[in-house]
């Protein structure tokens, strides 16, 4: 009888051992697809999370968010940065930037881009909002 409890016990050690780690898990309606990886590694970094699902909750504190320089063509995830004040998406090949969804944001420098469809509906009219800072040289 001991023996076939320890194999019980031996059988469901391995088989949660084997499992991925839950805590890395996203639920399945709170994972962020990024479509451009450059967007994703940038994230990944700043929220120092190599591996794993990027979940809403994992973005949604971030105040400042730096991708100057990324070569991102996508910011698609952006509006999951629900406390974003500030962002710097300089010299990126960004042809579209939706913001609207980005409610807290105070400050958008975006040197060097090639935006060409801006939707900043939203930061305009946020009391404290600074002039965007864009550049298309």
């Amino acid at each position: 009888m001991g023996k076939s409890i320890s194999s019980i016990i031996l059988a469901c050690i391995i088989t949660f051992a084997s499992l991925p780690p839950l805590l890395l898990l996203a639920a399945p309606g709170d994972a962020i697809a990024f479509p451009d990886p450059n967007f994703e590694a940038a994230v990944r970094k700043a929220i120092s999370k190599p591996t794993g699902a990027i979940a809403k909750g994992d973005v949604d504190s971030i105040l400042e968010l730096d991708v100057n320089g990324s070569d991102i063509t996508d910011l698609t995830g952006i509006e999951y940065f629900t406390c974003l004040t500030r962002l710097n998406c300089s010299a990126n090949q960004l042809d579209t930037l939706d913001l609207s969804k980005n409610t807290a944001l105070i400050e958008l420098v975006c040197y060097k881009s090639q935006i060409a469809s801006l939707n900043i509906s939203t930061f305009c009219g946020s009391p404290g909002a600074k002039k965007p800072l864009m550049s298309q040289s």
